[in-house]
């Protein structure tokens, strides 16, 4: 039964790859510029104030104002008393309420909202002094107002801020603004950065930092690239994740603040003229009040179809993945062939497997993304994998692979408790179901798709139908060799693509590498105490403390289970030597496209997303064929994440809440189960994979570390208490586990912390609140023979404190 319905899955995911090109051909381009006729404004051409608040528009003249309701065109009057709308302000959206500062001979500030059918005003504190014909824009929560006129009428450069979130917040007259005296400065912030253009003969654009980002310690006014062009009434939005578009001349002006480079997107109909007023800053929403229009701006979507050799090349990896499931099919007839291989898996597959388990698309595309957009403070933890080496192949594995379980949730059951060990079962059932899988799934199929055409349902569902077909037919042995060669494909695309990259930068590779030395890219470290960047000194002891991490993470730590006691060494020094490669590799991608697209600006696409700069290269520059095998490559890194989590849930279904239900079961339902359940979590991860494609994702890196800091942050300080404490009892480690959500959650709203320090926080804390109650508790009263790093039977083994043990020769050694 389930070979024929895996065979009718596969000819059903057949037929929807075949008709994949007809899907990427029916994508029809989207108009630059979508056109609605609106009823005429009863206010003046120019009148004193133009907002947009959560949909509508909002017109005021003097003391008269109107309002036009999203999808709906006539205007209506709103009756407002005591409030006016002063002549010559500026004025900024905070999300939900509109910002009106200043105005002819007025220092007033007010925020407008509308509730009701009624327009109410708040009076916020008022500016040290009057400034008409200025520009306002929030900033990290701070409202900057820049430029304008004095009360004699005189052009200044000062900048005013308000703290919008302090309660009794004054006004501070800041640094002046750079580029000297100015009226109507185009502002607009993106990336943390707040971009400002003047306008002229030789225009000018400074950038401005409230706070460092990522990798760099830079604050305060930065000169930027000047644009092309710059009318006096020309519009300034952010889009994308990096992006600026200056808009006024029939043209769209974008600059990356990632590259500090302007490019050019043509024959854009955007008209100029003091008529024309933006008023929702991601919408990109125009008003022409002349023209009775309302233009919902659309930049042109760049496509690339892939051509029949691409498509050929991605159709013989799928077919080779599925083959390897039909061929080993035979062979999963017991829970132990089907979960672990029985047990005698190869050590180099093995940790050739490990590495590309953890290695996904997020390895694949938001790490050279993230070292693109970023510095070299991010390959650091790298460098921790040769001292993780020896902790976790002379501790920790040794230690657990001896313990002869199957599910690695089995050490907290012996360690502390069996309700430990069902409640970190299941929450690593809904995380890689409902969380691991999904993500995995939409990153790889939103990038291709951007650029492609090829439908994003379609792709989530080619790679979610085929592994989960070949996971449930095949067993752990499927996944194993799947993983092996798609580790084999995730080495050799990046050699690829930075070899293209470094042939199409001008300059080659000494003119990447000028680049990026000018940008301050090769950067290591940041030595700073701000929690607010990624500071050496944390990320080397979150590094520490999450050299644990990997013991609770079944989909990885079934590959040591799955190897002979003996080749457990072998098989972690494989994995890291691997993990190494790969991770030099990532961010040798990030740092040659940095290079490559400053060098050439014009082959930036004005919609992409930084997560999306791995697959505009691939589509844009590598020949038919090959562009298709890089693609696969990108399928096959999540594909193997995938593969893992589908087989480590059906393992611990069966292993931690159906065996223990059911210990009398025979071994043949277990195996049932295991490939129902395998079939269930893939539909079901798939599903959740095509709802999450049409959410708005900005970085799928940061997300997942948050996510995982906040899940998974408390186990990981579990395991470090259970194996490095003989103190550490149940108690101790269940408020250890409630103490890490508690603070991660509230570090996630303090939002003052880089989310990269979120894991650190969340361990370091479960251990010092689990440490501190088991000893208020009593400590562990268990014997812990065989459980810790300190109560090992094996006397060699605990002698690895003061002297390891050498590494074992490449032949087969002995049983230890």
């Amino acid at each position: 039964m389930p070979l024929r319905l895996s065979l009718r899955l596969l000819f059903a995911l057949s037929l929807l790859f075949v008709n994949a090109r007809a899907f990427a051909s029916e994508a029809n381009p989207v108009p630059a510029v979508s056109t609605s006729v609106v009823a005429a404004a009863p206010a003046p051409a120019s009148p004193d104030l133009v907002a947009r608040i959560g949909g509508t528009w909002l017109l005021g003249s003097g003391a008269s104002f109107w309002t036009r309701p999203p999808g709906e065109a006539p205007w209506s009057p709103l009756a407002v008393s005591g409030y006016t709308a002063p002549r010559d302000s500026a004025g900024t959206s905070d999300g939900a309420s509109w910002i009106v500062v200043g105005g002819a001979d007025s220092a007033a500030v007010h925020r407008l909202s509308l509730r009701s059918g009624s327009l109410s005003a708040e009076p916020l504190p008022p500016l040290p002094s009057p400034r008409s014909a200025a520009s306002a824009v929030i900033l990290d929560r701070v409202l900057h107002v820049i430029g304008g006129l004095d009360a004699e009428g005189r052009a200044t450069a000062s900048v005013f801020t308000l703290d919008l979130d302090l309660p009794n917040a004054a006004w501070v007259s800041a640094a002046p603004f750079p580029g000297g005296p100015v009226t109507r400065p185009a502002l607009a912030v993106n990336f943390g950065e707040l971009l400002a253009i003047t306008a002229g003969p030789s225009p000018q654009a400074w950038g401005f930092r409230l706070r460092p980002v990522d990798g760099f310690t830079v604050t305060g006014w930065q000169a930027r690239a000047a644009p092309p062009s710059a009318a006096p009434d020309s519009l300034l939005v952010p889009n994308s994740t990096a992006h600026f578009l200056l808009l006024g001349d029939g043209s769209a002006h974008v600059f990356n603040s990632i590259l500090g480079v302007w490019f050019t997107v043509p024959a854009v109909p955007v008209p100029s003229g003091g008529s024309v007023h933006v008023a929702n800053a991601r919408g990109h929403h125009l008003l022409s009040l002349t023209g009775n229009e309302e233009k919902t701006l659309n930049l042109p979507r760049a496509r690339y179809p892939l051509a029949l050799l691409d498509y050929a090349a991605i159709a013989l990896y799928f077919a080779a993945m599925v083959a390897v499931g039909l061929l080993l099919s035979g062979k999963q007839e017991t829970s132990a062939q089907f979960a672990l291989g029985n047990r005698d898996v190869k050590w180099w597959a093995a940790g050739i497997s490990m590495f590309a388990t953890g290695a996904s698309s997020i390895s694949f595309m938001a790490i050279p993304a993230l070292a693109f957009s970023s510095n070299l403070v991010w390959f650091l933890p790298g460098f921790l994998m040769v001292a993780s080496y020896f902790v976790t192949a002379y501790i920790i594995f040794p230690l657990l692979r001896k313990l002869e379980i199957t599910s690695t949730y089995e050490y907290l059951d012996r360690r502390f408790n069996r309700g430990l060990r069902l409640l970190a079962s299941a929450q690593c059932v809904a995380f890689q179901t409902f969380g691991r899988m999904s993500v995995i799934l939409v990153l790889p199929s939103l990038a291709i798709s951007a650029f492609t055409g090829l439908d994003v349902t379609v792709a989530v569902l080619l790679m979610g139908g085929l592994t989960t077909l070949y996971t449930a037919i095949g067993g752990f042995k499927a996944v194993i060799w799947t993983d092996v060669f798609q580790g084999v494909l995730m080495v050799a695309a990046p050699l690829i693509v930075i070899g293209y990259a470094l042939a199409g930068t001008p300059g080659g590779f000494s003119g990447s590498w000028e680049r990026a030395l000018a940008q301050d890219k090769l950067a290591l470290v940041v030595t700073d105490w701000d929690l607010a960047l990624p500071v050496v000194w944390m990320l080397i002891f979150g590094g520490v403390l999450n050299i644990a991490a990997i013991v609770g993470d079944q989909p990885v730590i079934q590959r040591i289970y799955s190897v002979p006691l003996h080749e457990v060494r072998r098989t972690a020094l494989m994995s890291t030597f691997c993990g190494i490669i790969i991770s030099a590799l990532a961010f040798g991608v990030g740092l040659s496209l940095f290079g490559y697209f400053q060098g050439n600006p014009a082959q930036l696409a004005p919609t992409i997303t930084t997560d999306q700069i791995v697959p505009l290269f691939i589509v844009q520059h590598l020949p038919a064929g090959l562009c298709g095998l890089v693609i696969a490559a990108i399928f096959a890194a999540a594909m193997s994440t995938l593969s893992s989590s589908m087989n480590s849930v059906a393992t611990l279904v069966c292993e931690d809440f159906y065996r223990p239900l059911f210990p009398r079961s025979t071994d043949r339902s277990r195996v049932l189960l295991m490939k129902l359940v395998s079939y269930g979590v893939g539909i079901v991860g798939t599903g959740v994979a095509v709802i999450m494609a049409r959410q708005e994702i900005t970085s799928m890196f940061q997300i997942w570390s948050k996510v995982a800091a906040l899940l998974g942050g408390g186990f990981v300080g579990i395991y470090i208490l259970g194996v490095f404490t003989t103190r550490a009892n149940s108690a101790g480690a269940i408020a250890g586990g409630l103490a890490s959500i508690v603070v991660t959650t509230w570090i996630n709203r303090v939002g003052d912390i880089h989310w990269v320090h979120y894991g650190t926080f969340a361990v370091s804390s479960c251990l010092v609140v689990g440490y501190l109650v088991s000893l208020l508790t009593g400590g562990s009263r268990r014997d812990l023979a065989g459980l810790t790093a300190f109560t090992t039977r094996d006397p060699a083994a605990a002698s690895f404190v003061l002297a390891p043990a050498p590494l074992p020769a490449l032949s087969k050694a002995p049983a230890a």
